[in-house]
């Protein structure tokens, strides 16, 4: 039987993970080929106000809780948790860090390229 607190862990580790997973299958698989069909025009507002909205509350708690929940499951380990359990529980933690990266590396740089830049109408 798990300790309480390596079992909270656990839980809110697998919460938190699937959650900012689906949220960024929606947004892949829902809002980008929606906008792929948009003007460029319209393309560039929608995104500006994506970026604005997006990092509020609730996204950071689910992209931070996605990394930080599972690094703290490294930390309190259940009773009987084999070398196994481990290793798949830091797989886990270096996939979320990977995808954290691409976005901080990636996605980041180009969504402060849009919003600083004149749009297709010459607005900002």
């Amino acid at each position: 039987m798990m300790a309480p607190m390596a079992a909270t862990l656990a839980v809110l580790s697998v919460l938190a993970t699937g959650l900012y997973a689906g949220y960024l299958l929606a947004f892949q698989s829902g809002v980008m080929p929606a906008l792929r069909e948009a003007e460029d025009a319209q393309f560039t507002q929608v995104m500006r106000k994506v970026n604005e909205k997006v990092p509020g509350p609730v996204f950071l708690l689910l992209l931070l809780g996605s990394v930080g929940l599972p690094a703290a499951s490294l930390w309190v380990p259940p009773a009987g948790a084999t070398g196994t359990d481990r290793a798949l529980t830091v797989a886990a933690l270096v996939c979320a860090v990977l995808g954290h990266a691409v976005t901080a590396v990636g996605n980041v740089p180009l969504n402060n390229a849009l919003a600083a830049a004149a749009g297709p109408g010459g607005e900002r």
